[in-house]
């Protein structure tokens, strides 16, 4: 019986405790950590009564300080929400470097961004990392946007391709000079969904695996990767080209003018010779035979001898017989003019 007794009166308080207590209705939900410990710090600065439920993720405060409550995390920026474009609805403009606005303006377009991939259904929060160049006077070099991305899915649920390639072109979409191919997509598991450099693959497809042990393999043997052996097969290609170019090109240029030169030469002797000729006679005594007479002369004797020894020097004994057979007539009067000549 007194058992009994103890129970009702254990019964009762409770029920007075729970109908006396404030009805509690949640304040934020699916946060993070680093989020939601910041909140409780707000709420426990302030003497707010609260509850963590779902491991941390979902606080739940006094249903009558909800809206307060909200409107006043949301001022300090405590919303549990990427921050967007209202970082300048309060902004001092006066005595903000221009260094400081641009850096507000990345903060808030990243927020903004992170907003709209988390609206997709598989994503529970996403991260984004933006690199935009700034423009620099007197300088050639153009460097181009570039963007990182971390999402956090839902249970085992994975990105589709599809799914992938949106994210790539929503965000490529919303900064300038931004392409698709230039984002890189990370799970939270870890895994590389999308590449975060222009290749041949398309973007936002999965990485394939051979890739990947490519990759591993050049920097692991020779320590390049593959931009460095780009730059080697452009090299490559270069030397190839300019060896084809000397070969094909500058070759029979070099050979044309070494075969230019013999003939040029024989040119210019001709020439010497004929003006020699031409300046002979003026040079002579008037009556004497001029030097080209004389040698003609001598020509004209030696003409016959010069025949008969060429012949025996360039033929062989055989082919002395062979002109004897074939020309019995010119050889014996060949011979009886040579005996001449002797005697």
């Amino acid at each position: 019986m007194g058992a009994v007794i103890l129970g009702l009166i254990g019964f009762f308080i409770f029920l007075t405790t729970r109908l006396a207590a404030p009805q509690m209705e949640i304040l934020f939900g699916e946060l993070e950590s680093t989020d939601s410990a910041r909140i409780i710090s707000q709420l426990e600065s302030s003497n707010t009564t609260y509850e963590l439920r779902a491991n941390g993720s979902q606080i739940f405060v006094p249903s009558d300080k909800v809206a307060s409550l909200r409107l006043t995390m949301a001022e300090r920026g405590l919303s549990g929400r990427s921050i967007g474009y209202e970082i300048f609805d309060n902004a001092e403009t006066l005595g903000t470097t221009n260094f400081l606005q641009n850096v507000n303006l990345i903060h808030a377009l990243e927020g903004e961004l992170v907003r709209s991939i988390k609206t997709i259904n598989s994503v529970r929060a996403a991260r984004v990392h933006l690199v935009i160049p700034r423009g620099e006077l007197f300088s050639r070099e153009k460097q181009q946007a570039r963007a990182s991305i971390l999402v956090k899915m839902r249970g085992a649920i994975r990105l589709s391709n599809e799914q992938v390639s949106a994210i790539q072109h929503l965000v490529a979409a919303a900064v300038p000079g931004l392409i698709p191919s230039r984002i890189s997509l990370v799970d939270d598991k870890g895994s590389l969904l999308a590449r975060g450099f222009e290749d041949k693959g398309s973007p936002g497809t999965l990485v394939e695996a051979p890739d990947l042990v490519l990759d591993e393999a050049l920097e692991l043997f020779f320590g390049l990767d593959k931009n460095d052996m780009l730059r080697m097969a452009e090299i490559l290609v270069l030397g190839i080209v300019a060896i084809l170019v000397i070969l094909l090109v500058v070759r029979p240029l070099v050979s044309r003018a070494f075969e230019a030169i013999p003939s040029g030469l024989d040119a210019l002797g001709a020439e010497a010779r004929l003006l020699a000729e031409e300046a002979a006679p003026a040079l002579a005594t008037p009556g004497a035979p001029t030097e080209q007479e004389t040698e003609m002369e001598q020509f004209d004797e030696m003409i016959d001898i010069e025949r008969i020894e060429g012949r025996v020097k360039a033929s062989s004994v055989k082919r002395v017989g062979e002109i004897v057979d074939k020309h019995p007539a010119e050889a014996l009067s060949i011979v009886r003019t040579w005996m001449y000549q002797e005697s």
